[in-house]
Order: C-alpha cells, then sequence, then structure tokens
C-alpha cells in the first residue's frame, strides 16, 4: 500500500493506491561511485555511499477516476508531497505522471526521508 499526501492542509484527503502492479519499482537506487583512470593505465573507483535522496520510485497501478483524478491534482499543484510506503515516509516530487484510462504509471524522486 502507498499513500500520497500534500505537505499542506488537504480537505481531500490521502490519495491511498492498495494495489500495485508487478512493474513497480518501489527499491531502485544507485549508490555514489565514480571511476576514474589514472596515468599507469589503472582506474580508482570512489564509492561515497547512499542516500535515501538518491532513490528513484516507479508506481504502476490501476486507479479509479476519482483517484486519478486527485492524483492529477496534486501532480498539477504541489511540488513536494509526503509518500508514505513499507520502508517510511519519505519527501518526494512526481517527477512524472501518465494515467489512461485509469492505468497509472508515476516516478517519484525521493528528496529525503521524513520517518521510518
Amino acid at each position: 500500500m502507498i499513500t500520497i499526501t500534500k505537505t499542506t492542509s488537504n480537505p481531500g484527503g490521502a490519495i491511498v493506491i492498495k494495489n500495485c502492479r508487478a512493474k513497480s519499482s518501489i527499491k531502485d537506487a544507485s549508490a555514489r561511485v565514480s571511476k576514474s583512470t589514472t596515468l599507469d593505465g589503472g582506474v580508482v573507483v570512489i564509492h561515497n555511499g547512499f542516500a535515501d535522496g538518491d532513490r528513484l520510485i516507479e508506481i504502476r497501478a490501476r486507479l479509479s477516476e476519482t483517484l486519478s483524478d486527485s492524483l492529477w491534482d496534486v501532480f498539477k499543484s504541489e511540488t513536494f508531497i509526503n509518500l508514505a510506503i513499507l520502508d517510511g515516509v519519505f519527501s518526494a516530487a512526481i517527477s512524472r505522471l501518465k494515467i489512461d484510462n485509469g492505468d497509472a504509471r508515476m516516478s517519484l524522486e525521493i528528496a529525503s526521508k521524513l520517518s521510518v
């Protein structure tokens, strides 16, 4: 289950997505790794760790018309949203949203983790 809320007051309440599709990607991230060649022909790999802000979340779900409309309104009006998933609550930005006859595909860029 995934819950999306505005960061400010929302009389419409939270958007709750109960059934995500199998192609959703909740745990997708890249570590902060760089690789440089050295003058002797070798390489240096630097691993600077991982932060929640490195995550990209892809959600695919079947939504009702009411839920689709609510999600579209949030996408158009909000810069950041609160995203609650099994891993915790995050501040995120919806970077892409496609809704076609109730089939929704959404990409979210995580800004920070708000709680566990």
